[in-house]
């Protein structure tokens, strides 16, 4: 009998979640903690951390599990590399799913950097930043206190903020165009830091960039394994669909 472990995190995770299960599929979706937005409606889900690699060959051993599909964030990357240990230690299969980046178009005005502390140094004194990159790397502003920073996150930060000049805004995507461009107007932002999660839900933000001038300083994917991955939610239903 085929059961999965869905690494989530993602809308694509809870997406194949649903789609694997009206295939009759037996599957469980991990969130990685509390922190994540649950969906109440969502059935036969596991929550925590599983201890890392070892931890989590033992979980899939124990439950039987026959796959384990990292669908977790691009920018997930100790999830990922503990997934695949996981399913080695294990002797089961890995398979990887990752939503497609973004891609620069024309009028993007786009300064491409491989982490934070590297987006930090594109920034000015007088610059008014939109940043959305979660909480966990907002420390790193801290080094220009200088700056306006118009900051977007889901949860609390996890580090005192240290700056001169701030406004934050709990709040969670789907946005809108017209939502985007209306608070880069409003705050008069030139410069957005983002990751280039690839994520639908807040593409958005690019586009509005786009349409004002508004520098993006984007944060690229961190390098990950060599490893089984499919960019197409289809493509990961149809594998579990075709007889062996």
């Amino acid at each position: 009998m085929t059961k999965i472990l869905i690494i989530g995190g993602t809308a694509e995770a809870k997406n194949l979640h649903f789609r694997l299960h009206e295939k009759k599929l037996f599957t469980i979706l991990s969130y990685a903690g509390l922190t994540e937005s649950i969906d109440k409606e969502v059935k036969n889900i596991r929550v925590g951390g599983f201890g890392g690699a070892t931890g989590m060959s033992a979980f899939v051993k124990d439950e039987g599990i026959t796959h384990i599909l990292d669908a977790s964030h691009p920018f997930s990357k100790n999830i990922t590399v503990n997934s695949l240990l996981a399913a080695q230690l294990a002797k089961i299969e890995y398979l990887g799913f990752e939503r497609p980046k973004w891609q620069r178009q024309n009028g993007d005005k786009w300064k491409l950097v491989s982490d934070m502390n590297k987006a930090i140094k594109l920034i000015d004194e007088t610059d008014r930043v939109f940043v959305t990159i979660g909480s966990k790397e907002i420390r790193f502003l801290n080094r220009k206190p200088k700056p306006f920073y118009l900051i977007r996150m889901i949860n609390e930060p996890e580090n005192k903020m240290l700056l001169d000049r701030f406004k934050l805004i709990f709040d969670q995507g789907p946005f809108t165009f017209e939502q985007e461009l209306e608070i880069m107007k409003e705050f008069s932002i030139n410069k957005l830091i983002t990751k280039n999660s690839g994520s639908n839900a807040v593409v958005e933000k690019i586009h509005a960039a786009r349409e004002l001038g508004v520098e993006v300083i984007m944060i690229e994917r961190p390098t990950l394994p060599k490893r089984k991955l499919f960019t197409d939610e289809n493509q990961v239903v149809q594998f579990f669909s075709t007889p062996e």
